[in-house]
Order: C-alpha cells, then sequence, then structure tokens
C-alpha cells in the first residue's frame, strides 16, 4: 500500500513538472491554440476567426486570423512530435491595421489577404506597387481580381522573388458588385487618379501593442 502511494505522488509530481515544462516553454497541444497564446503575448486577441493558414518553406505553419478590423499573422510549428509552438529566430508580423471599408495587404510570403465590410462587394482588383518606384513615376507592377467570400475575406498568392519580400504594397482596391459595378476605391489607380475614403479607420500604437479603434458611420457585412 506504500508503494502505490509513492506511485501516485511520484506521477502528480512528474504530472506537475511536466505542466510547469510546458508552460514555461510557451507549448501548446494544438497549431489553433498556440497560435492564440501567441495573440494573447503580443497582448491583443484572440482572434475572433481563423481566415487562412500556408505552409512556410521551413515546415512551419502561417496562421492568418481576423481581429479588431485587421488580421493577426502568426507562425507556428510542430515540436517533439506532440507540440506546437512559435518557431525561434522567426519575426511575427502580429496584428495589422486595415484601413477603409474594402482593403488588402501582402504578407512576409508574399500573399495577399484582404477584407470586405460591404456585403455588396462580390470580389475586388488590387493594383501592387513596389517601394523601389520613384514617387514622381510610379506604375503597378502587378494587378490581380479574387472573388469576395462570404465572410468578407479574399486572399491570393503573389509570384514576387522571395528575396525582395517587403518590397511591394497594395497601392490601389477597387470592389465591385455581381453586376459589374465599380462602387468601392481607395489609392491610386493604373491612370495616376488618387482616391480616398472615409469609413472604418482602425489604429494601432505597434505591433503586438493594444489596439483601438475610430468606426465612423458604414454599411458593416453581417
Amino acid at each position: 500500500m506504500k508503494r502505490i502511494r509513492q506511485c501516485i505522488l511520484f506521477l502528480l509530481v512528474l504530472i506537475l513538472c511536466g505542466g510547469l515544462w510546458v508552460g514555461s516553454n510557451r507549448l501548446y497541444f494544438s497549431p489553433e491554440a498556440a497560435f492564440h497564446g501567441v495573440e494573447r503575448g503580443l497582448r491583443y486577441g484572440p482572434s475572433e476567426e481563423i481566415l487562412l493558414t500556408y505552409p512556410r518553406g521551413d515546415g512551419s505553419q502561417i496562421y492568418v486570423g481576423k481581429w479588431n478590423h485587421g488580421f493577426s499573422v502568426i507562425p507556428v510549428e510542430p515540436y517533439l512530435g506532440m507540440f506546437w509552438r512559435m518557431p525561434a529566430e522567426v519575426s511575427v508580423e502580429g496584428y495589422r491595421s486595415l484601413y477603409g471599408d474594402v482593403d488588402a495587404m501582402l504578407t512576409k510570403e508574399n500573399v495577399l489577404v484582404g477584407l470586405s465590410l460591404l456585403p455588396e462587394v462580390t470580389d475586388v482588383t488590387c493594383l501592387l506597387y513596389s517601394m523601389a518606384d520613384e514617387v514622381e513615376d510610379l506604375k503597378p507592377v502587378k494587378e490581380i481580381t479574387l472573388p469576395v467570400a462570404e465572410n468578407g475575406f479574399f486572399h491570393g498568392k503573389m509570384d514576387f522573388p522571395q528575396a525582395n519580400a517587403g518590397m511591394f504594397y497594395v497601392g490601389y482596391i477597387e470592389g465591385r458588385t455581381s453586376a459589374g459595378e465599380v462602387i468601392y476605391r481607395k489609392g491610386l489607380d493604373k491612370d495616376g487618379k488618387e482616391y480616398d475614403v472615409e469609413g472604418h479607420q482602425p489604429q494601432i500604437s505597434s505591433v503586438g501593442g493594444w489596439a483601438y479603434e475610430d468606426v465612423k458611420e458604414r454599411k458593416a457585412r453581417p
């Protein structure tokens, strides 16, 4: 009987030590839990919805979540066959604000992700510009048209060289209805005309910091 109590005590101590080790090393039992754990570590979230996952070349996964009308972009990787964690020595994009009722951004892996708050927008066209171009001679280097899902999300993989990741940005976006009518424009179009919009104007003090928003009246996607 004494040996049984000793074994039970040993198992309890082992479980306690294992739990402390898992917690101190920020390990999780699922990629979703690791994703939300990193968000909490960056002092925001958790994301309202996971919109997209895609693999990186090193075996880790990128999770893209929706939070505060913006995107949370976090890498996670498997560890020791049963855990998930944030990869070491990998930069984290964290929370990125979107501006306007329809907007998009490029992740570091050249995946274009965007959101529309307007339920009548069924597809969008984005023009992408290069930061290396002269300001006086801006010309789009890529145009892409994407369908918008029921939750307002759209995405597409771009073919920019990975070595130049971060050198391109979404400079113009327009939203159209199913009838082909353009009802939203923002940015510098291919003819050099610039459009500004009012609407959702989220702001953030820093990536991973506390975020807040200044919301004007708008038609939101249900």
